[in-house]
Order: C-alpha cells, then sequence, then structure tokens
C-alpha cells in the first residue's frame, strides 16, 4: 500500500460523522454519526488522534479497497461542523465528491438509511452547516440515520410518531434500552454502506441501502437464499466435471492397458510356432 502522498485525489475520502463532543452527549440520538465512526474505527484497528491546527477535529486514515480514508469527528458541536469538513478537505486534499457526511434525521423513523449526494440540508444543522462552507449545491455524500421512534406495524412512515415529539429535548436523550439492537444492526448496516460507496459508487449504496431494517432484512434474506442456490449449482456443476474426469481417466487407462497388451502379443510367436521351435531344438 503506498504512501497518502502517492494516493491521487479521486481515491482519496473523508468520512465525517457528525454529534456533540463530550461524554454528556456520547450516547445520544444526535450522536449517531460518531457512532458509525467509532465503529469504523474499531473495524480497522486504529485509533483517532487530535488534529493540529486551529479547527478541532479528531481523525484517523485507514485503508479501504486501495483508497485512502480519513474517518472524522468534528469536535465544534453539531451546528458548527463545517469548518472541520472545510478544514480536512483543505488538508488532505479531497474532492468534494468524495465527502461523506453520516448524521442523524428526525425526518427519518430509527432503522432507515438514505442516501442521496445533493439536495438540501433537510433542516439538519450539522449539514446546513457543512453547505454554508462548501456552497448551498455543493455535492457531497450524505448518509442520513433515522432517529424518530419506530413503528414495526408502520416502518415506512418518515412522519412516524414525529408531531408528538419535543424534537430538540429528543435529539439529545439517549438512545432507548429496547432500541439497543435496532441502533447496532443499523450502524454496522452504515458502515458497509460506506465501504459500498467507496468500492462501488453512491448508485450502487443507494440500491442496496435506501431501506428501512425490515426491508434490508428481506433483501439480505432473499440475497442469502440465491447465493445458496447459486453454490448448490456449482457444486452439482463440480461434481459432475469430477466424474467426467473420472471416466475420461479410466477410459485411457483402459485404452492404454488394451495397446500394452496388445503390443506384447505382437512382439511375441505365437504359441503354437513356439511349440514347433522347441521340438526342432530338441531333435
Amino acid at each position: 500500500m503506498g504512501s497518502e502522498n502517492s494516493f491521487p485525489a479521486s481515491r482519496r475520502w473523508g468520512v465525517f460523522g457528525l454529534g456533540n463532543m463530550g461524554s454528556k452527549y456520547e450516547k445520544t440520538r444526535h450522536n449517531f454519526g460518531f457512532m458509525v465512526v467509532d465503529s469504523l474505527v474499531e473495524k480497522h484497528q486504529t485509533s483517532l488522534e487530535k488534529s493540529k491546527g486551529s479547527t478541532p477535529y479528531l481523525f484517523s486514515d485507514v485503508h479501504i479497497a486501495n483508497n485512502i480514508v480519513t474517518l472524522c469527528q468534528p469536535q465544534t458541536f453539531m451546528n458548527l461542523s463545517g469548518s472541520a469538513v472545510r478544514s480536512v478537505m483543505s488538508t488532505k486534499n479531497l474532492l468534494r465528491e468524495n465527502v461523506i457526511a453520516v448524521y442523524d434525521d428526525i425526518n427519518l423513523p430509527l432503522g432507515t438509511i438514505r442516501v442521496r449526494d445533493s439536495g438540501s440540508s433537510g433542516g439538519q444543522k450539522g449539514c446546513e452547516n457543512i453547505l454554508s462552507h462548501l456552497g448551498k449545491d455543493a455535492k457531497f455524500v450524505r448518509i442520513r440515520l433515522g432517529i424518530a421512534p419506530y413503528n414495526e406495524k408502520n416502518p415506512n412512515n418518515d412522519a412516524n410518531q414525529k408531531n408528538n415529539l419535543n424534537m430538540a429535548a429528543y435529539v439529545l436523550k439517549n438512545f432507548g434500552v429496547n432500541e439497543t439492537d435496532l441502533v447496532k444492526s443499523t450502524i454496522d448496516r452504515a458502515v458497509l454502506c460506506i465501504e459500498t460507496i467507496i468500492k462501488e459508487g453512491t448508485s450502487s449504496a443507494m440500491n442496496r441501502f435506501n431501506k428501512n431494517q425490515s426491508d434490508y432484512d428481506k433483501q439480505l434474506s432473499m440475497e442469502k437464499k440465491i447465493a445458496k442456490e447459486r453454490d448448490k449449482r456449482e457444486r452439482a456443476l463440480e461434481w459432475q466435471k469430477k466424474k467426467e474426469e473420472e471416466e475420461k481417466k479410466k477410459k485411457e487407462l483402459e485404452e492404454s492397458s488394451k495397446e500394452t497388451t496388445e503390443e506384447i502379443l505382437a512382439s511375441s510367436p505365437p504359441k503354437e510356432e513356439a511349440i514347433k521351435k522347441e521340438s526342432k531344438q530338441e531333435e
């Protein structure tokens, strides 16, 4: 793997998990983006270090599919995230389209992920501030993680109980104990989503991950079923090929044995002639 300076701009990425610094906010819904970066840091067995410039952020550089990726958690509070994004872009020579911002979205139910590469902030203050630094029409990847209460009977309702919430208080509360499993699975999917964007592109990630947990599980189950059937067919073809090779070798061996026998017989005189020769010798 080459040094950081050997990577062209097209293979440099920045993953910015948005949130608020400090233990007070560590497990709150508003820190969903931080949690995703923490998961990536753990997966790549690295650690975050403090920036040295005037703009505070935590970062670590990792390699994903022959790309260098800067994992970052701005330390400026959510509403001022744009300055850290701008600073890292300048320091790491990042293209706007290779910026991936990961953040919570009160407009989506918990367990839902939405990926897009343009558009408005949707009222999310962190994304809004990034746009103020990069330009209101700036194209960069947004990964929105739903945090609105999840309703199993209607998981696709984007306004799922949102109107009954005190949003400012809600986003700064910790996830509930009953939400733990769904939060963990959403983080895992977000990590896979980021890796897919870097390896295959945003469109591929949108097709695969723009859904709620239930729909994703159904898709995953179908993909596993298809893979299992494909594996079954491949094993059957492999077995058939092996049998054909064995039959071919058996036939070749039989042909070879037959030819050897014929050669021996051809080189030996007939039995009657051998007896006559022996009789003459005795006379």
